[in-house]
Formats: C-alpha cells, structure tokens, sequence
C-alpha cells in the first residue's frame, strides 16, 4: 500500500469518522468562564510574573497554579486574535479522546465493530469536556496512558513524559499513580503472580511525574484535602441544568447497567476491566467532572460487554469484513470539518450573560471596589481588568468554608446575609432583576440601583467610590455577547487592558 492509498484508507476509516464527529459537536464559540481566569493568568505569566495570588478575589487565600503551561500556551493565541486556531486545537485534542477509546478497546482484544463502538459511547460520555480548558488535555493523557499500560512492556517508559505534560496542564495528575497500581494489580490477579517488575517501574515514573511541576508536592496536598471540603460541590440555585448534567444522569444509569448486567463475565475476562470499572466509579460519583476520565476507564469493560451483545453475535455470523470506504468517503469528511471550523470562527464569540451583564454594569456605572458578583464572573472580569474585587470565582480551591458560606447566604438571601455583606465590606451587588437578593437589597437602607441590563441589576451603598449618581441605563441586548470581529479584536489590539 503506497502512502496515497494509506491517507484513502486511515481518512474512510471509522476512526475517521468518530474523530470528526467529536469535533463537529464539540468545535467551541463561546468563552467559557474558567477559561477567562486562565488566559488572564497567561497574560500574567507572560508578563514574566508567576501567579501565586488572586487579584480579582479579595477574600482568596494562595493559589496553586496547576495549570500555568495551559495558560501559557493559550494566551498568545487570544492576545494576537487567533483564538479560534487555538479552539480547534483543543478541540481535535478532545476528539481524540474517543479514537484513543477504540485503540484501548482493540488492545483488550474487542472487534473492530465493538471498539468502534466503544468510541462512540465515549464521545457521550467526552461531550462535557469540549471547551478549550486544561482538563482537555488532562483526558487526552489520561486516555494515552491507559493505551500505553495495556501495551507492551517496553512502551511503559512513555509514562513519565505524559505525567509530566498532565502534571502542568491539571491537578488531576494524581490519577496517574493510582492508574498504573489499578493496571497493575488486575494483572497481578489475572496471572495469580505478583505484579510485573516494569509495571512497578512505571508506577514509580508515574509518581515522580506527578512531582515534576511548579507546585510540587502541594499538589498532592491539596488533592487530599479536596474531599474533606463538602463546600466545594455546593450548587447554586442560579445554575441551570445543562446538557452536561443531563450526560452525567444519563451516563451513570448506563455505566451502572453495564456493572450490573456484565460484571461476572467482565471479572471473568479482564481483571483489569473490572478493576478499573470499580475504582474509577465512585471517583466519577463523588465528582461528576471526572465522568471523562471514568469514560475512558470503562472503555475494557465496555468493550467486553458489548462483545457479548446480541448485535455483536450476529455481526460474527454475517461476517462482515468491510475494507476501506475509498476517497468518496475522505474528501466530504475533510469538506464538512472545513466548513464547520470556517463557520464557528465567523461567529460571534458568546459570553455566558452572567458574565456580559456584569461587565457591562460596572463599566456603565463606572463602579469601583469590592463586588458581589455570579461567582463564575470573577475570571472574566479579572480579564477585562475591571477596577473590582469579587468574593468568589471559579478557582474554587483558595476559598474557604467562610468564605462558600457569606456567598451562599448573600446569594439566597438567608438568615445573616446582610451581615455579611457588611463584614466582607461589600460596596456593590449584582444580581437577577427578578432575583429575592434584588428584591431585599430595594428594601433595604443604604442600597441604590445603579445601573441595569437586560435581566441584571447592579446596586451600589450608598456613596461608593466610582458609582455615577445620574444612572440606571440599560446596556440592551448587545452587553450580551462578545463579538468575535468586536470584543475580540479589542483585545486583540490591546492585550494587556
């Protein structure tokens, strides 16, 4: 086969196929909040300053900059206006995930019609994850690591670059360790021997791996004290239920059908299947945000599962071996992922409207100071630069249990909220027009509406620095939307507003 007829073969290939339908549903156009934070933070690192503190969130204790390569790569492709290169960078990373499914599922032994399928399934369970945001390439290493280990001996070396690359992109980094014990120990009771000498080297270069960053042990550290901090997984009333949450339940109720229904002959086939299945999913159930990682962890038990399928058997009785589909298939698969990446990177670039909104309040008001804000709002305006400090952001991790409470109370209205508005020293509030925080602060002395948009409202105390007196405006409908030829190339222009 001449190398003409392998580019025909590998882009009619069903591979193909499920790559380029991960990135059609998962090419972004909007900009995510996290993602505000961290090319602010790339901004800082390129200024040549490491970030160890939150300048947007006067309440924030030390921050560990887990993800500082990220945000280094990241920010210079925004700063000279080629965000949506980038977005399609990390995006292909994204759909790499599910091919990498099909390679772990044939390395378990499956067909190439139940790998295929496997693939499929982890495109689902995957949809969360595309967004530009490090936890991208945390699931792409995550994904190579698992193929690596189930591979050959002499491959296990590849470990420590890929712990290296995840420990500087994600604090995940120290399911890597625990990634090579579960592999090891399924092969340990698979050949009823200890496990293997390079299995247990390859634990170590996993460990040291996760050491190989700025923050060092503090990763760990900080790891271990994440799930003693309930206050973390609080969801606010304001957050609506996304397709994301939707994939979550929906995959839960699979994923436990898969374990009930198939555990027995799964244990019987591949230790390592069963053993990742049951690791990784109370992992997945403490935290949803980690239903990628588990995805492509039950990607074994998935693959003999749907081995043993009624589809499965009578495909093997059909035996239907289809070869390439020929360039017919390749040149509209190649067209289709053409046009789809020209047409988003013509769109505006949305902006979640809590955050528009409350960019748009404080640059109409000309307000200045302390600010309680939609926690996801603090990276965005920490962005845009806006003369404020908020109470809470989307780090999550420098704010303590005081801190998640005075929000969660001033955020519900609850018994104490006014108290600690006026403890945090809070000058002005945004909040839904229709919100009961909206409707208290009117009510109450030393509160005045300073300026409103479409569905938010800003109040300031009494005589706070940098509120004009003059206005209630509405900044309309435009304040909701960041447009890729407006915005966008402002900050093009201008990087460091």
């Amino acid at each position: 086969m001449n190398l003409r007829e392998r580019a025909i073969a590998i882009a009619a290939s069903e591979r193909s196929v499920i790559f380029t339908l991960g990135f059609l549903i998962g090419y972004p156009n909007f900009l995510y909040h996290d993602l505000c934070w961290q090319l602010a933070e790339g901004r800082t690192l390129w200024s040549g300053t490491f970030p160890r503190t939150l300048p947007e969130a006067f309440a924030a204790g030390p921050w560990i900059d887990h993800e500082w390569l990220f945000e280094a790569f990241a920010w210079p492709w925004w700063a000279h206006g080629w965000w949506p290169v980038a977005a399609a960078i990390f995006t292909a990373v994204a759909a790499l995930v599910p091919v990498l499914a099909v390679a772990i599922a044939r390395r378990c032994g499956a067909s190439a019609f139940v790998a295929n399928g496997a693939g499929y399934v982890t495109i689902v369970s995957a949809v969360t994850a595309y967004v530009p945001r490090p936890q991208t390439i945390a699931e792409a290493c995550f994904a190579l690591e698992l193929l690596v280990l189930l591979g050959p001996p002499r491959m296990l070396w590849l470990v420590l670059p890929l712990t290296i690359l995840w420990a500087n992109v994600h604090g995940s980094v120290t399911l890597a360790p625990l990634l090579v014990a579960v592999v090891a120990a399924g092969r340990a009771i698979e050949t009823r021997t200890l496990p293997p000498r390079a299995m247990l080297v390859a634990f170590g270069l996993a460990a040291a791996g996760t050491l190989a960053t700025p923050s060092g042990i503090a990763t760990w550290i900080e790891a271990a004290s994440f799930e003693h901090r309930p206050e973390l997984l609080v969801t606010f009333d304001w957050q609506p239920v996304t397709l994301g949450v939707l994939v979550n339940q929906i995959a839960a109720i699979g994923y436990g059908a898969i374990l009930l229904t198939g555990g027995v002959p799964i244990a019987r086939r591949n230790a390592v299947a069963l053993l990742l299945l049951l690791v990784f999913a109370p992992i997945y159930l403490l935290h949803q945000r980690f239903l990628p990682f588990f995805g492509v962890a039950a990607v074994p038990a998935l693959a003999i599962a749907l081995g043993r399928s009624r589809l499965e058997r009578r495909r093997r009785r059909r035996a239907a071996q289809a070869g390439p589909r020929g360039l017919w298939l390749a040149l509209p698969l190649a067209l289709a992922i053409a046009a789809t990446a020209a047409l988003r990177a013509s769109e505006s670039l949305r902006v979640e409207p809590e955050l528009a909104a409350t960019d748009a309040l404080i640059r109409e008001s000309g307000f200045s100071g302390r600010l309680f804000a939609p926690f996801i709002a603090g990276g965005y305006l920490q962005l845009r630069q806006a003369p404020v400090q908020v109470l809470l952001d989307t780090h999550a991790l420098p704010f303590g249990a005081g801190v998640w409470s005075d929000y969660a109370a001033i955020d519900a209205v609850s018994a104490g909220w006014d108290g600690a508005l006026e403890r945090r020293r809070i000058r002005g509030v945004v909040a839904l027009d229709a919100s009961a925080l909206a409707t208290a602060l009117r009510r109450t002395a030393g509160w005045r509406l300073a300026a409103q948009t479409k569905g938010y409202v800003l109040f300031v105390r009494g005589n706070a620095a940098g509120a004009r007196r003059s206005a209630v405006t509405n900044a309309g409908p435009d304040a909701l939307r960041l447009g890729a030829r407006s915005r966008h190339d402002e900050f093009a222009r201008d990087p460091v507003r």
